[in-house]
C-alpha cells in the first residue's frame, strides 16, 4: 500500500510539474526576477529583452526554457570554438617564437664567425703593417747605403783629380 501511495505521489508530482512547465509565464512575476539581472551585462539585457517578448506573447514556461537551453547550447558551441580558434593561435604563436628563436640562434653564430673572421684579418693586417714596416726600413737602409757608396766615389774621384 505504502508503494502504490508513492507511486502515485511520484505520478501527481510529475504531472503538476508538466502542468506548471505548460502554463504561461507570469509577466509581473517574470520581470521582477530578471529585472537586476537584465541590468548586469549587455547578454542579460538582450536576453531578458528576448524572453520578455515571449512572456507577453504567452508563450509557457516550457517554451522559455526551451529557449534558454538552446541558448545554452550556443554559448557552450562558441565557447568550444573560441577556445580551439585562441588554442590554435597560440601553437601558431609558438610556432613564430620557435622560429624566431632558430633565427636569433642562427644570427648570433654568424656575429661570432664574423667575429672570429675580423680577428684574423687584424692579425694578418699586423703582420702585413709589420712586414711593410721591416720592408720600408730596409730599403731606406740599402738607400742609405748607396748613398754613402756614392759619397765615397764622389770623394775618391776629387781626390784623384786633386
Amino acid at each position: 500500500m505504502n508503494r502504490i501511495g508513492f507511486g502515485l505521489l511520484c505520478i501527481m508530482l510529475v504531472t503538476a510539474s508538466s502542468n506548471v512547465m505548460l502554463q504561461t509565464a507570469d509577466h509581473s512575476a517574470f520581470s521582477e526576477v530578471f529585472k537586476t539581472y537584465s541590468k548586469q551585462s549587455e547578454f542579460g539585457g538582450r536576453l531578458f529583452g528576448e524572453l520578455l517578448v515571449m512572456v507577453q506573447k504567452g508563450e509557457t514556461l516550457q517554451s522559455l526554457n526551451d529557449h534558454v537551453e538552446e541558448l545554452r547550447k550556443h554559448l557552450s558551441d562558441d565557447e568550444s570554438e573560441d577556445e580551439k580558434y585562441f588554442n590554435e593561435k597560440q601553437q601558431e604563436m609558438e610556432a613564430s617564437f620557435s622560429g624566431l628563436a632558430t633565427e636569433v640562434e642562427e644570427l648570433r653564430v654568424s656575429v661570432e664567425q664574423a667575429a672570429s673572421k675580423i680577428q684574423v684579418l687584424n692579425k694578418q693586417q699586423t703582420i702585413i703593417d709589420g712586414l711593410f714596416a721591416n720592408d720600408q726600413q730596409a730599403y731606406q737602409k740599402r738607400v742609405g747605403d748607396q748613398n754613402a757608396i756614392l759619397d765615397v766615389i764622389g770623394q775618391l774621384r776629387r781626390t784623384q783629380f786633386d
